[in-house]
């Protein structure tokens, strides 16, 4: 059976530095920064080293510090300009808070304007209600031209008539009626504005169906919602005179049909 050393069954303990050693390693670390240590004095004690490495502390400390007054100096360096870049910032943040409350005070107005010409919730379209007065302009004109000159034309025809009834002795008789002729054919040229003004408003009435097209589409992008806190326009008192004949008769689609009327006393 082997027997165990005793060296083999102890624990290993650490090895013991000598003061050379100490030495030379207190050396490194003063060339690695670049510190010249103190020569030894004559008649030091083997505990004299102890004064070197105090210094040496001291050393590295003063070191420290200045390494963190630097960094101190360029934090402050950064957050004066990050100071500078944030107060840019915020004026432009200003400006644009600016120009967005602007946008929207001019969007309200907008929204207003639409509402006091067709609001969604009014019983009466102010713009529909002109195109039916122009449409009615139009229809209006055109009839009355149109009996006019058929009045012209009949008085064309009685005066080929009186002319062919008139003999030779007639002169002044027939002096007359080639006047109320000519006269005829003045008329029948004067209604010819007609078709000019009729042109006219027609191209008028499209621009207003345009327009209201456009405003309708601007009211279903917006919703009819937007509109419900906007006062509805005001709609003007009507005091019957007795000049109401000068507002002209009702619309078509505003008249009193005959089954309305028979409604009434049914």
């Amino acid at each position: 059976m082997a027997v165990v050393g005793k060296s083999s069954m102890a624990t290993e303990r650490p090895r013991r530095t000598f003061a050379i050693e100490r030495t030379m390693q207190r050396q490194a670390v003063a060339l690695e920064l670049g510190v010249a240590l103190p020569a030894p004095q004559q008649g030091a004690s083997r505990a004299a080293p102890a004064p070197d490495a105090t210094g040496l502390m001291a050393q590295l400390l003063t070191e420290i510090k200045g390494l963190r007054k630097e960094v101190a100096a360029l934090r402050a360096a950064q957050s004066g300009e990050e100071a500078a870049e944030s107060g840019i910032d915020a004026d432009e943040a200003q400006l644009l808070r600016i120009e967005i409350a602007g946008m929207i005070r001019s969007l309200a107005m907008a929204k207003r304007e639409i509402a006091e010409i067709k609001h969604p919730m009014a019983d009466e379209d102010r713009v529909q209600r002109a195109t039916f007065e122009l449409d009615a302009i139009v229809g209006a004109t055109e009839r009355a031209t149109h009996r006019i000159l058929d009045a012209a034309e009949r008085i064309n025809i009685n005066c080929d008539k009186a002319f062919s009834f008139l003999g030779d002795d007639d002169d002044k008789v027939m002096d007359v009626v080639n006047n109320i002729a000519t006269e005829v054919f003045t008329i029948i040229e004067a209604c010819n504005f007609q078709d000019i003004t009729g042109q006219r408003i027609y191209r008028v009435v499209k621009t207003l169906e345009f327009i209201e097209d456009r405003i309708r589409k601007i009211i279903e992008t917006w919703g009819v919602a937007a509109f419900a806190d906007l006062p509805l326009p005001k709609v003007d008192v009507v005091v019957h005179t007795t000049d109401d004949l000068v507002d002209g008769p009702q619309l078509e689609n505003q008249a009193l049909s005959q089954a309305d009327i028979d409604a009434l006393f049914g």
